[in-house]
């Protein structure tokens, strides 16, 4: 167990006394917040990530059914302040009795803390009260004695990424939420006393804490600083001292025993109907069911968080649910007297499997969606027609998300394939543009390279022109000797070239000398020519 976390209740549901392990307490006041919450619904993360305590998490989805924190824990922030962390409810591992343990533990924090925050799935109001957090709330009620300081409450609505960016929606669901709570007040059998005046309720509504990590963190930072705030209001004290919080838990403890199995309050209301033993294996059987679809629908988005797609989504979304229904069916047993109820729950069970996994699918799209438009990039070149290479991509989406349907569900891909054609149209447009500008600018430098060949030939026309006066070849030349020398000097001239030619040439009137030789050039009468072209 982390520093400074205590035992509080142990997981047989005996008091743990000397838990402050001997910390120094006086008669201050000390304030207390507690969580509740449904089974690995994320009470302890979301209670540390509030006020900053350690109390244990759960790591990844290895251990499903399997509670984290058992019974009650707490830590002491300071020396008047007091966070508890309560078991979470419908846990597999305590079978049809843990509905009675829930419900106590519920009472207890109650009747122990100044504030509780409800911690709830937002997927759960469709079924209306009939959920293990509005069944926490029934045994809250319960436990309030005439008199007693008013309690806040805090409901947090986990995922409710749907309706956050409509603040008209989000209205929607904090009143029915506020209503829903009216209604089980009412029914507890109060009489006339206003539940305002036991309890002050309000909403929250939380995004992903995987998908949306931002916006969950500051929502959560606000929530905190309210909490906080709260907190130093005498409105909402138990006025519990420091020195007696040992001695007070124990009987409090106590005094909740029979909460969630006999009547609470004025006018006999019950927690649990008369035929509770029906209705308890009626609700393990849906949490087995349900704790089987939420084991495999997260292995599913780990898969999908690491950007591979789930192969056959469809078939094995169907085949869960028929999993998860074959599993309630064996868990409430041929001997249920109360077949109506059963169905009504089956039935709710594969509603909210449907809704778990059209959340898988929603997030199988976006890998598809980014799976074609890598195809898209691979197939587009510019040999391959930018049409075709949309087809391709498109067609894989749309092959691919129809094999990730579950049949006989409402799930659709319409949208995605849309918002993918759009957005596939305009990069092929975009690419047509760059192309169709491309071709035009090397036309361009063509027509451009013709005309400067062409002005060249005209301007060499009008320089032979101007030189000679008409077009074609022609050469000069002029030849020099110097009077008395050896020597023969030629200029040439044509069009883009000079010559000049240096000659030494034999004397050809010379007279012979001996063996013949002439005495003309050197003793051999030899020529030598030079030739030098410009």
């Amino acid at each position: 167990m982390a520093a400074g976390v205590a035992q509080v209740v142990d997981a047989s549901g005996s008091v743990l006394f000397g838990w402050l392990d001997g910390r120094d307490a006086g008669p201050e006041l000390v304030r207390v917040v507690g969580i509740l919450g449904p089974q690995g619904s994320g009470k302890s993360t979301l209670l540390n990530a509030l006020f900053g305590t350690q109390f244990a998490v759960a790591s990844g989805r290895a251990a499903v059914g399997a509670a984290t924190t058992k019974g009650v824990c707490a830590q002491m922030q300071g020396s008047t302040l007091m966070m508890l962390d309560v078991e979470g409810a419908d846990a597999r591992e305590r079978g049809p009795q843990g509905k009675a343990f829930a419900a106590r533990c519920a009472a207890f924090a109650a009747r122990m803390c100044d504030a509780l925050v409800l911690n709830m799935w937002f997927n759960e109001l469709g079924r209306g009260t009939d959920t293990v957090g509005f069944s926490l709330l029934k045994a809250v009620f319960a436990s309030f004695e005439d008199g007693a300081a008013p309690t806040m409450i805090r409901v947090v609505l986990r995922d409710a990424d749907s309706v956050l960016a409509d603040e008209g929606a989000k209205n929607e669901v904090i009143a029915s939420v506020l209503a829903d709570a009216r209604d089980l007040w009412d029914a507890a059998g109060r009489g006339a006393m206003p539940l305002e005046n036991a309890f002050q309720i309000s909403v929250t509504l939380l995004p992903h804490m995987k998908y949306q990590k931002d916006a969950f963190s500051g929502a959560v930072a606000a929530l905190g600083n309210e909490l906080q705030a709260s907190m130093n209001s005498d409105e909402y004290s138990k006025g519990l001292s420091a020195d007696q919080l040992e001695l007070i838990t124990g009987e409090t403890w106590d005094s909740v025993a029979q909460i969630g199995a006999t009547s609470a309050g004025a006018g006999g209301s019950r927690l649990l109907p008369p035929n509770a033993d029906i209705a308890i294996r009626i609700e393990h059987a849906f949490t087995v069911g349900l704790d089987l679809v939420n084991a495999e629908a997260q292995q599913m988005l780990d898969l999908l968080d690491q950007g591979e797609k789930v192969q056959s989504l469809g078939a094995a979304s169907s085949q869960l649910v028929l999993d998860a229904l074959d599993a309630f069916d064996a868990q409430v047993g041929a001997k249920s007297e109360d077949i109506g109820a059963a169905k009504e729950r089956r039935t709710q069970l594969e509603q909210v499997a449907d809704d778990i996994l059209q959340g898988v699918f929603i997030r199988q799209l976006q890998i598809l969606r980014e799976n074609a438009m890598s195809a898209y990039k691979a197939a587009s070149s510019d040999e391959i027609p930018t049409d075709y290479a949309m087809l391709s991509a498109t067609s894989m989406f749309k092959r691919e998300a129809e094999a990730s349907i579950r049949p006989g569900s409402s799930w659709s891909y319409d949208s995605e394939l849309m918002d993918l054609h759009e957005l596939l149209t305009e990069i092929s447009n975009q690419k047509k543009r760059f192309l169709a500008n491309r071709i035009e600018s090397s036309q361009a430098q063509q027509s451009a390279m013709y005309v400067l060949q062409m002005q060249q030939a005209q301007m060499n026309q009008i320089q032979q022109q101007a030189m000679g006066g008409i077009s074609g070849q022609w050469n000069a030349q002029a030849m020099y000797r110097p009077p008395d020398t050896n020597f023969n000097v030629t200029l040439g001239y044509q069009p883009g070239r000079t010559t000049i030619n240096l000659g030494m040439v034999p004397e050809e009137g010379a007279a012979g000398g001996g063996s013949g030789f002439t005495a003309g050039l050197g003793p051999l009468n030899m020529g030598v020519n030079l030739n030098v072209t410009i």
